[in-house]
Parts: C-alpha cells; sequence; structure tokens
C-alpha cells in the first residue's frame, strides 16, 4: 500500500501541471488580402521528456511539425497561411505529445479583396478586382507597384493619395483600371503630392467625381505635374 501510494503521490506531481504549453492559444491573422501568406509565432513549452507533433489545419503550415524535447524546453513555431479564396478561416493547430498531453492554438482569419489604408509591396492581378473601401495611401518612403491587368473598385468618396513612388506596369492590351465601385456614385480619384519618380504606363480612370484626377483613358505621370 505504501508503494502504491507514493505511486500515486508521484503521478500527482508529475501531471500537476500540463504536459504541453502554448502561448498564445490564439493567433489572430485578422483581415488578410488575397495573394498574401502572413506569417505568427506561438512558443511551445513542454514539462516532459517526449516527442511533440504538430499537425496545422488546411491551408496553414508550420516551420517544424515534429520534435524531440526535453522536461522545461521551449520552441517557437511559426505559423503561416496561405489563403486559397476569400471567406472565414478559422481552426486549430493540434499538438499532441507521445508520451503524454495535448494542447491547441487556434487560429483565425478573414480573407478579403478589400483594399484600405498605406499601400506598398506588389499588388497582383491574380486577385483581382480590389475593392477600396477607404483612401489609400503611398507613403513618403514607400514604393508600390500595381501589375498589369489589376482593376481597382474604389468606393464613393475615395481616394488614391500619392507621397512615394507609384508604379503602375499597364500595357495596351491589359491596362490597370482604376472605377468606382458605383459608376453613379463615383470616386475621389487620384492626387499625387511630393512624388518625382512614379512611373505609370497604361492606366485607365473613369467614374471620377472631382478634379483630382483626369479622368482619361490613358494617364502618363505627367498628366499629374503641376
Amino acid at each position: 500500500m505504501k508503494k502504491f501510494g507514493a505511486l500515486l503521490l508521484f503521478c500527482s506531481l508529475t501531471f500537476s501541471q500540463d504536459a504541453i504549453v502554448v502561448s498564445p492559444s490564439t493567433l489572430d491573422f485578422g483581415n488578410v488580402l488575397m495573394g498574401n501568406t502572413p506569417t505568427q509565432t506561438f512558443t511551445l513549452t513542454c514539462n516532459l521528456d517526449q516527442t511533440i507533433t504538430i499537425t496545422p489545419p488546411s491551408f496553414y503550415s508550420v516551420d517544424i511539425t515534429e520534435i524531440a524535447m526535453t522536461d522545461g524546453q521551449t520552441q517557437q513555431v511559426v505559423v503561416t497561411f496561405d489563403p486559397p479564396q476569400v471567406g472565414t478561416f478559422n481552426s486549430q493547430v493540434v499538438l499532441a505529445g507521445s508520451t503524454f498531453g495535448t494542447a491547441i492554438v487556434n487560429v483565425n482569419a478573414n480573407v478579403t479583396n478589400d483594399l484600405q489604408g498605406s499601400m506598398s509591396g506588389t499588388l497582383t492581378s491574380e486577385f483581382s478586382p480590389y475593392e477600396v473601401s477607404d483612401d489609400l495611401i503611398v507613403e513618403n518612403g514607400n514604393t508600390w507597384n500595381i501589375e498589369a491587368g489589376t482593376e481597382l473598385h474604389f468606393k464613393f468618396g475615395k481616394q488614391l493619395i500619392v507621397n512615394g513612388i507609384l508604379n503602375i506596369n499597364g500595357s495596351p492590351d491589359n491596362m490597370v483600371k482604376m472605377i468606382a465601385a458605383d459608376a453613379d456614385s463615383g470616386w475621389a480619384g487620384i492626387k499625387i503630392e511630393n512624388s518625382n519618380n512614379s512611373d505609370i504606363e497604361f492606366l485607365q480612370v473613369e467614374d471620377v467625381t472631382n478634379d483630382l484626377s483626369m479622368n482619361r483613358p490613358y494617364l502618363a505621370f505627367e498628366d499629374f505635374e503641376d
């Protein structure tokens, strides 16, 4: 009886804390633009000598799927989200110990084609058309490239403001289009300020309701100079 009681005491002490601990327990990717593959990181702590298997859900991946850990060891795990389409993708990364314990990390993401705020990098035509729900700003020091064939549909009153560098790479048979989401309401056009290095080729602009942009089918950067 004494040996049995000692065994129970040992088990109680051994598993008085979770064998697998994750922090944070939720990764919220927020609104993800189609074509982007954002990453977030959580920390795994193992309180037992064992191998941990990490299984991500569909459209998520991890930089490590199995790791042999010792008691008290920690490991950072990078989770990458690669959205297949517009929609909500809430799921769980599952961690299982080879000896004892499981844990989960909730992963939440909402995939949109909604552009707003500060812009940089390259906007591809693959997931076009994009809806513009608020002003777009290319800030000073930023460069924003837009591929040929890309369409942006601006909501009423919204505009594109350029203080950095805007490169629009359209072609005669595959222009970049900036139009209103509702042609009857229009949008506020393009305003280029303090930008001398932008390169705009074969941009089609339609439905502008004020004088912030030249409402012509073809635009060159010189059209915006004072």
